[in-house]
């Protein structure tokens, strides 16, 4: 996976066609450890929810799958050049979703259901996940 790509979705210059496939092999298992090769970016941007919310979008029109929230979630958090102000409702919210997704074994399964509803908080605050 490539931060650049990520970044470019995020402003607009990659499609959600180009960001699916660099998701592709983003996550290599081999039943036990899991692999996240990322390819940083040199430059910082600031992730907002309504980037997240995109991202939600993407996945609501079957474009990006679901399961790929996984190494996305991973690779913001791991992130040294995506960064949030988790101090601001904006950046709490990012970091809240990003949480999640990165580790739905620990907080909700990677579902469209759940999709909608991560959009909806991401809008609005409004939290119907729990």
């Amino acid at each position: 996976m490539h931060e650049a790509i990520l970044c470019d979705f995020f402003t607009g210059d990659a499609d959600a066609e180009t960001l699916a496939n660099d998701l592709r092999g983003a996550i290599i298992s081999d039943g036990l450890v899991a692999c996240h090769p990322i390819v940083n970016m040199d430059r910082e941007f600031a992730v907002t929810a309504s980037h997240l919310a995109a991202l939600c979008d993407a996945i609501l029109k079957n474009t990006i799958s679901p399961d790929d929230l996984r190494a996305i979630g991973f690779c913001l958090i791991a992130s040294e050049a995506f960064e949030w102000d988790a101090d601001t409702t904006d950046g709490e919210r990012v970091a809240e979703v990003c949480n999640h997704w990165s580790s739905p074994e620990v907080h909700f399964p990677l579902t469209l259901e759940n999709v909608q509803k991560w959009k909806l908080y991401l809008e609005t605050g409004v939290d119907v996940l729990r």
